[in-house]
């Protein structure tokens, strides 16, 4: 039987949760209400919250660039997460790393860690974080010039986050690999493509990623004149 965190732990993981959730729509706010947990966490001496917490904060700061001080905040997690042999949080841990090497163009070793968070979360039967995986394993081969294993990730990608009933990474996807069909005689796939990705994000109020969609409108525009 699983047994449930204490009261106090449970309502900071629930804060928690809804910090990450509003990083869809103000990134700032989900910084600032995640180092509040952080802070208290600490004084609290709960190891499981405090390691969810500089996870997450890792994740943020690597979204914004601040590549650097994600590092630090994931390597802290990372270490708590093994003190509690917490599997998932280790993966989780070791992503926010892996997407910072790819971003600081040190693709090889971001493959490398990506394809074992992809290994470990299977294992896991984790179908939501192999969507996440996967796409940026397919980000990372479109910085090598392989689109064909670009393509076949982001499909997986879809394939994962429709197992998983992921409403926000596989409209990502769709993104992803709409971005890999702007060519003149594959336009048309790349709007349908950007057409389903909008479609969800607006049934799932994420504003995140519409560009890609005017890009295709644009580049179909240059093809008809």
């Amino acid at each position: 039987m699983e047994i449930s965190p204490p009261p106090l732990e449970s309502t900071l993981l629930e804060q928690l949760d809804v910090a990450k959730k509003v990083r869809i729509h103000n990134i700032p706010e989900s910084i600032a209400q995640t180092q509040m947990i952080i802070t208290e966490v600490k004084e609290l001496q709960l190891l499981n919250v405090l390691a969810n917490a500089q996870n997450l904060m890792g994740l943020l700061l690597m979204i914004v660039g601040n590549f650097e001080e994600s590092n630090q905040y994931s390597n802290q997690a990372l270490a708590n997460f093994m003190l509690n042999n917490d599997k998932k949080g280790i993966t989780d841990a070791t992503f926010n790393m892996a997407s910072t090497c790819y971003k600081t163009d040190d693709f090889y070793q971001g493959l490398l860690l990506m394809f074992e968070c992809l290994q470990i979360y299977g294992t896991l039967h984790d179908f939501s974080n192999k969507a996440r995986v996967h796409k940026s394993i397919g980000t990372i081969y479109e910085y090598l010039g392989d689109t064909n294993r670009a393509i076949e990730n982001y499909q997986n990608c879809i394939a994962d986050a429709q197992k998983a009933d992921e409403p926000n990474s596989e409209p990502n996807a769709y993104n992803s690999l709409s971005g890999t069909y702007l060519k003149p005689d594959k336009i048309e796939l790349a709007k349908e493509l950007a057409q389903k990705s909008i479609t969800i994000k607006q049934a799932t109020n994420d504003i995140r990623g519409f560009g890609i969609f005017d890009l295709c409108q644009r580049k179909s525009a240059l093809k008809i004149q």
